[in-house]
């Protein structure tokens, strides 16, 4: 017992793993779509997807996109995808689209585990690292 029972108890080790977790996956999205940003300028990416979602919103040709594929994918190769596909998007296509994403993660639209985005009813097994394309 702590001579000083006014005294807050310190973080716990459990919460500080969980957000060092949290973290360091939000720092694999951010390289990822990096890496692809770097690729898309340096014109090394086509998925043959030119207007396949052409006028669609954003969540729409996501989940097209994930069906077509059949499994989850990096936000990088979901950008890649939508932007190719012609949908209906603003002018900072990256940041609706990874909007769109977090937006639908959160209403539970879609899933995002390890770095990969899916379908809500695709089961975890499916979001192994080696799941998605790059």
């Amino acid at each position: 017992m702590s001579s000083m029972p006014d005294q807050k108890e310190p973080l716990g080790l459990e919460y500080v793993r969980q957000q060092i977790e949290r973290l360091e996956a939000e720092l694999t999205i951010w390289r990822n779509t990096e890496q692809g940003l770097l690729a898309v300028k340096a014109g090394e990416s086509t998925m043959g997807l030119k207007d396949a979602f052409r006028d669609r919103i954003p969540y729409d040709a996501i989940c097209e996109f994930l069906k077509l594929r059949g499994k989850p994918q990096t936000r990088f190769v979901i950008i890649q995808a939508v932007i190719e596909g012609g949908a209906r998007l603003g002018e900072h296509k990256e940041k609706s689209i990874n909007q769109s994403i977090s937006t639908n993660v959160g209403l539970k639209k879609l899933k995002e585990l390890n770095g990969l985005v899916g379908m809500t009813q695709w089961p975890n097994e499916k979001f192994r690292s080696e799941g998605g394309e790059r």
